[in-house]
């Protein structure tokens, strides 16, 4: 059934007949690529794998590498001004700047994995991780405070429209919604069992929820009722992101972008030329904007997503199938060394699979196993690290 979907949407793709994409120069990384910002229009940050973090001044002609003071894996980053930023990961630390990304400075701030971060004033921020984690700063990041969830399910994305009104979405179909401010968080009927891995509201009442499995689910009442979107994949979804109250983007498995500029009513395939997984997707206005994923993948439209131009780092690096349900293969084109280790953790940070290999540029590794979730696999060799997101399912 899966294959049959996959040649569905492989077919409207190429009916539709969008603009195709282009390459562009290389970027200086392979790492995964999980979450883009601009806090200005020009000025944009991207976090991902190994403590990545990019910087361009440019609007995405050129990137920078930045030193991040970590190497976790990164899976989200917000700016509260041209200065002010912070990214989370997966072993519970936090890194901020205060100077536009030219220094950043670690904090251990818990032991679960970190997944989102978002801030509503220059002061206040959430940070939303696994087993309910829900953390509450009022002042910068200096301290952070547990709040009450009332679950235990991993939480992707937290997401506010104004210092009171904001959501959560997780593993399980989980919904979260507060009303002031993160006091109480109440919990949603989503309908749904598949995980939920992005939300975003375009205003108190009108947000939208994307997931596994290409769920997409909409509210026009502020949470009360979760309405499913109907979309032509199965394809995983991991981002989502609204210029107005008609026009948004999701971004997924196999370089999947969809758009719709009708609320939620219509979403269409958009070409991304070979693109592989993308993580994140953001716009600066309603026709500038990024989406981000594996190898180092950068993407940009400037004109609504009628055409984009693509950046792509060289990787040598390859994993598949991903999604995985059994085995995996890792290959390398330049070798794998003889010292190569390769490691697997689940999202709370705990390693779940090693394996070493000797001087051959192929790998497999059972993976069927593994419970159905979201991990992320790190490769080490030759004096260079990647990290990749793995899907089980």
């Amino acid at each position: 059934m899966k294959k049959l979907y996959i040649s569905i949407c492989l077919m409207l793709i190429s009916a539709f007949g969008f603009s195709q994409w282009t390459m562009q120069n290389p970027l200086p990384t392979s790492n995964s690529l999980n979450s883009v910002y601009f806090p200005e229009t020009n000025t944009g940050y991207i976090a991902g794998g190994n403590g990545t973090i990019l910087k361009t001044v440019d609007s995405g002609a050129n990137w920078v590498v930045q030193t991040s003071n970590t190497t976790d894996f990164l899976f989200s980053i917000f700016f509260t001004d041209a200065d002010t930023g912070y990214a989370v990961s997966e072993m519970g630390t936090l890194v901020k700047t205060t100077d536009g990304g030219a220094n950043w400075a670690a904090q251990t701030i818990g032991s679960e994995s970190l997944c989102s971060v978002f801030f509503t004033d220059a002061n206040t921020g959430y940070i939303a991780g696994t087993t309910g984690t829900i953390l509450k700063t009022t002042d910068g990041s200096m301290n952070w405070s547990s709040q009450t969830s009332n679950t235990s399910e991993a939480l992707f994305s937290i997401h506010f429209v104004d210092a009171n009104n904001g959501s959560c979405v997780g593993t399980a179909g989980t919904i979260l919604r507060t009303t002031d401010g993160g006091a109480n968080w109440i919990a949603q009927t989503s309908n749904t069992t598949e995980d939920l891995t992005s939300v975003y509201f375009v205003n108190t009442n009108i947000g939208y929820a994307v997931g596994t499995a290409g769920k997409i689910l909409k509210t026009t009442d502020g949470g009360t009722n979760w309405t499913p979107q109907t979309n032509a994949t199965d394809y995983n979804l991991f981002s989502v992101y609204f210029t107005d109250a008609n026009t948004g983007y999701a971004v997924g498995d196999f370089g999947l972008i969809l758009k719709t500029a009708d609320g939620g009513s219509n979403w269409n395939p958009q070409s991304s030329d070979g693109a592989d997984y993308l993580f994140s997707v953001y716009f600066t206005d309603s026709n500038i904007g990024y989406a981000a994923g594996i190898d180092g993948t950068i993407l940009k439209t400037t004109n609504g997503g009628s055409a984009f131009i693509e950046e792509k780092s060289k990787s040598s690096i390859k994993i598949y199938p991903n999604p995985a349900s059994d085995k995996i293969t890792i290959t390398d084109n330049s070798g794998i060394s003889r010292d190569a280790n390769i490691r697997i953790f689940d999202m709370q940070g705990k390693q779940v699979k090693n394996a070493q290999f000797n001087a051959q540029n192929t790998a497999e590794l059972n993976v069927g196993t593994l419970p159905k979730s979201i991990y992320i696999i790190e490769i080490q060799a030759d004096n260079r690290v990647e990290n990749r997101k793995l899907v089980v399912e």
